[in-house]
């Protein structure tokens, strides 16, 4: 009896450990896409479904189709609703959001600088050229792509196209605004390989897409509406305040009476509270504003903990609701733009030099211009030569190196795998949280690793400590020499708020590089930029990440002594939805990194 029972008892788990591989091998895509379909079944398209909205066809969820289907956006027909007479109380009436005029006049500010064709759309915006109803608004489905058909495309060319912006009763548009996205692909299959293109907002309701065509054989453009302009403006309406609108933090502080109590921090808040109402606790160092509600006690005691709990406020509450949520929608019919690529003529052909640090890339404003292109799952640069990449060719640049890891918890990641291929000791990471500080050392390479969070405003449970300012971390740093070098990763923890504060940030921190600069003009910084990924609490939409990541270019790109890591295209290409990308994106971006840390 109980040979027969442990014989089934052995049955019934191997089958339960097959189950588990069988749905682990079928779910786990190479770089965590839920829609780019880099998966081990090679025979798995992609296609978008949306849900009904009052701003546009907006996208769900992805689905994998089989190679046999159509790649298609499964658009829904106009919601039947009164019109509504301008944009404003259109908006207001979606989202519940109050419009008043100080959030009118906060709009504006220091970032509108760098987006001329933003400003451009709020003066439309702003004295009421724009949708005056639901079916006013940009729709992806009727919208369209046009291009050339005639002319013929070589290896090393750019294929240059044309969209067509229609509204849902199928009416051109005469403005421009909407955020949309491109891409070009080897095949039908996203897994072959592709690489960026750009678009232009021609301020008409068209827009330029151009596309560097890397290859020869076909060609496939894939262009979605990320946005319509409209929630372009919802996105900036809701960021448009100095403090979060989204989240509230709660912190912790010991009163005089060796009591805890609880009260809520953040950049400004006087939209609710008096100045004797609140403790000032900015940095001190440079003045960078963080202030709290003074305790039930009425007092002012130090900060003792941010709490890990984050309360959302009725925001939140709508962010899940999906109200916030907007995924993008295959413009058209969804399916690709085809053509063929010639060979490039041999004399076309242009050398590259070796990535260097002495010769650091050009940073580009325009984050969706392409940097490269993925052959498979390979990357390819179009700036220089990459160098070879395995896990001892990573340690044997590291050698003799002291390395600074400075940000949020992508920083965090890049640290830990460092860490972990560099085998270093030290203690990692107790379960305070993820943006606690770390010193650690490998003596088999001498190697020195440190790890330091950055300040308020930072979404992670822990005491000062670990939110310390990057520009007091910097300054920190008296004298460096050669081999001294800084990572920073930073900005989707300002995505909640006017960005403005992001972009203060920014020169403070420019600042401080300057400064270490000057003392140890041998130290070089790199700078990990902000790559697309799914929308969350903290950074409501793409749009918001790609208005962030414009501002990190415009302050940190193309300095002296710095080598900004374009990453934006190369995630986009691929359609990333994590904020943390998978192992195999992340060796990628290292073995950028490791190009020039070798060199």
């Amino acid at each position: 009896m109980s040979a027969t029972f442990l014989h089934f008892f052995v049955i019934f788990i191997s089958l339960c450990i097959l189950s588990t591989l069988i749905y682990v091998s079928r779910k786990r895509p190479y770089f965590g896409l839920n829609g780019a379909a880099w998966n081990n079944n090679e025979n798995l398209k992609f296609s978008i479904l949306t849900r009904k909205t009052e701003f546009g066809e907006i996208a769900t969820h992805g689905n994998y189709r089989n190679q046999g289907d159509a790649y298609r956006s499964k658009a829904t027909e106009p919601i039947k609703k009164a019109d509504i007479v301008s944009l404003s109380s259109l908006i207001m009436h979606e989202f519940n959001l109050s419009f008043k005029s100080k959030d009118k006049r906060i709009l504006g500010g220091k970032w509108l600088d760098i987006f001329p064709e933003v400003r451009h759309m709020l003066q439309e915006i702003e004295t009421g050229r724009s949708a005056s109803s639901i079916n006013g608004v940009t729709s992806a489905k009727q919208s369209v792509v046009t291009f050339d058909k005639k002319r013929k495309y070589f290896e090393g060319n750019t294929w240059k196209g044309l969209i067509k912006s229609y509204d849902r009763k199928n009416n051109p548009k005469s403005q421009g605004g909407d955020y949309y996205k491109a891409s070009l692909y080897r095949s039908e299959r996203i897994i072959d390989g592709g690489v960026s293109c750009t678009v232009k907002d021609n301020q008409n309701g068209t827009y330029g897409v151009e596309c560097p065509l890397p290859w020869q054989g076909r060609g496939f453009v894939r262009v979605f509406l990320q946005s319509p302009k409209e929630t372009v403006y919802l996105n900036m309406l809701i960021t448009s305040k100095m403090n979060e609108e989204l989240i509230i933090k709660n912190t912790s502080f010991i009163n005089s009476f060796k009591q805890r109590e609880y009260s809520i921090c953040d950049m400004d808040l006087w939209d609710k509270y008096n100045d004797s109402d609140l403790c000032d606790h900015s940095n001190q160092h440079n003045g960078e504003p963080w202030f709290c509600v003074k305790t039930t006690s009425g007092e002012c005691p130090a900060l003792e903990n941010q709490l890990e709990k984050i309360v959302d406020k009725d925001g939140g509450k709508a962010f899940r609701r999906n109200k916030y949520r907007i995924e993008p929608a295959a413009v058209g019919s969804g399916d690709p733009v085809a053509f063929s690529i010639r060979k490039r003529p041999v004399k076309m052909k242009r050398k590259l030099e070796t990535c260097s640090k002495g010769k650091p890339p050009s940073v580009y404003l325009d984050p969706q211009k392409a940097t490269g292109w993925f052959e498979g799952r390979s990357w390819t640069s179009f700036q220089c030569l990459l160098g070879e990449f395995g896990d001892i060719r990573f340690v044997q640049c590291m050698k003799n190196k002291y390395i600074y890891v400075v940000g949020d918890s992508v920083a965090s990641q890049w640290f830990r795998f460092m860490y972990g291929i560099s085998r270093s000791t030290g203690k990692l990471f107790s379960r305070f949280g993820w943006s606690e500080p770390q010193n650690t050392f490998s003596k088999i390479h001498n190697i020195t690793l440190h790890y330091r969070g950055h300040g308020p405003p930072l979404h992670g449970p822990g005491p000062p400590l670990f939110h310390p300012y990057i520009s007091n971390t910097i300054d920190s740093i008296k004298h460096a020499g050669r081999e001294t070098h800084f990572l920073v990763s930073f900005g989707p923890h300002f995505g909640g708020y006017h960005p403005d504060v992001f972009l203060n940030r920014l020169v403070k921190i420019k600042k401080a590089m300057l400064r270490l600069l000057s003392r140890s003009p041998d130290v070089t910084f790199y700078i990990a930029g902000i790559i697309p990924h799914s929308p969350w609490e903290v950074q409501p939409s793409e749009w918001i990440m790609y208005r962030q990541e414009i501002l990190m270019r415009s302050v940190l790109g193309n300095m002296k002594g710095v080598i900004y890591l374009q990453f934006w295209d190369m995630a986009s290409v691929i359609m990333n939805k994590k904020v943390h990308v998978l192992n195999d994106l992340l060796r990628q971006q290292m073995r950028i990194f490791n190009s020039y840390l070798c060199s």
